[in-house]
């Protein structure tokens, strides 16, 4: 058995022919222009839609046939939604005089014609003549993932604040989520009900919070491991989204009497009302420097460079956790632009004018990140 077969037009009006003949005799008159001929015309494109929609209704039921709201109707049923986008995050330093309070939601933003609009996550006082504090964009999207010294704007001027800026790049900002992107979570967040595991605890983590990308590491044994875990512990190392969220999240799906660790530390309130200390890590992003040498044709398009450097940054943005920068893929995506004939040649590191030709190792604890990318 094959499933469910869609028939197409053509084989809808060949069957009717067909029925016609065996009805009304082999010689009847089924030319397009006949009344007959016309009549199966006429009635076949509303079967044929008829068909559409059962095709529908039998892929509804199917993840991996589901697209659009049947595919999120499926994902309602183990608990999960679409994202639709998430926010980036990151860390800002004001300067200016001591004592100035800086107020939780206090937005700040990038110098540009369509200024990328962050806030503060917490409110903070400035000591010492500086203050960093966790930000996030106010709206989701991939395009608040700026670079670092960008975002050097005060929305609302405060007195007592000189100066702002971030010291390094935003993360985590990621547009709706795609068919493809939420049929991969659908399988990832399977075991989201389960009890207490860490697959569970990774699951809720990508549910619950803006977070695009997170893993586990887990010591098991009564000795400190080969990536640093104390005994019996698990390390959530996570990209994207605000840490108090994810410490909830953790804390929500952690086994009993297993110490979360990570390099972040953020308290949680259990239901007995007392404070428990939940660690995580944040992966660290690595700068990925590519140049590339193009042959290209006449069908190569005016905005060719700039479509080049799209695919190859979204390939690198699609990347996870631990997960290794390919140099053949690099070429292979650069071929989804039309008009490019040949990669006369490809350089990939991670520092600024790369002179690399392999594969980048990404470890547990860091993911790739766009650091520029150069068309020649």
């Amino acid at each position: 058995m094959n499933g469910f077969e869609r028939k197409t037009r053509v084989e809808i009006v060949s069957d009717m022919k067909a029925k016609a003949k065996n009805l009304f005799g082999n010689d009847i008159n089924l030319n397009v222009n006949s009344p007959l001929g016309i009549i199966i015309q006429l009635i076949s494109y509303p079967t044929s839609l008829l068909w559409f929609g059962l095709e529908a209704i039998y892929n509804a039921m199917d993840i991996n046939a589901a697209v659009g709201q049947d595919l999120d109707n499926l994902a309602k049923k183990i608990g999960i939604r679409r994202y639709s986008s998430a926010k980036a995050v990151g860390e800002v330093t004001f300067t200016g005089d001591n004592n100035v309070l800086i107020p939780e939601g206090f937005q700040v933003e990038t110098e540009e014609d369509e200024p990328k609009v962050f806030q503060t996550t917490e409110q903070v006082i400035i000591t010492s003549g500086s203050i960093t504090v966790e930000i996030v964009s106010i709206e989701g999207g991939s395009e608040y993932n700026v670079p670092s010294n960008t975002i050097t704007e005060m929305t609302e001027v405060s007195a007592g604040i000189d100066d702002v800026t971030n010291a390094a790049e935003t993360f985590g900002g990621r547009d709706r989520e795609t068919d493809t992107e939420l049929r991969e979570r659908y399988f990832q967040s399977l075991d989201r009900a389960g009890g207490s595991t860490t697959t569970s605890v990774r699951a809720n983590v990508l549910e619950e919070t803006e977070t695009s990308d997170c893993i586990i590491l887990e010591n098991i044994t009564m000795e400190v491991d080969g990536n640093g875990l104390p005994p019996k512990s698990f390390e959530t190392i996570v990209f994207g989204g605000t840490n108090q969220a994810i410490a909830n999240a953790i804390f929500e799906k952690k086994p009993g009497g297993i110490e979360p660790f990570g390099s972040i530390t953020e308290t949680v309130i259990d239901a007995s009302g007392n404070s428990q200390n939940v660690g995580f890590s944040r992966a660290t992003g690595i700068n990925i420097y590519i140049k590339a040498e193009l042959i290209t044709n006449s069908d190569y398009p005016a905005d060719g460079d700039n479509q080049v450097i799209s695919e190859i940054e979204d390939y690198i943005n699609s990347l996870s956790i631990n997960e290794n920068v390919i140099y053949r893929k690099i070429i292979d995506v650069i071929f989804n632009v039309p008009g490019v004939v040949d990669v006369n040649a490809l350089y990939v590191d991670t520092v600024d004018s790369p002179t690399g030709e392999s594969n980048i190792t990404i470890e547990f604890r860091e993911v790739s990140d766009v650091g520029g990318v150069v068309i020649a």
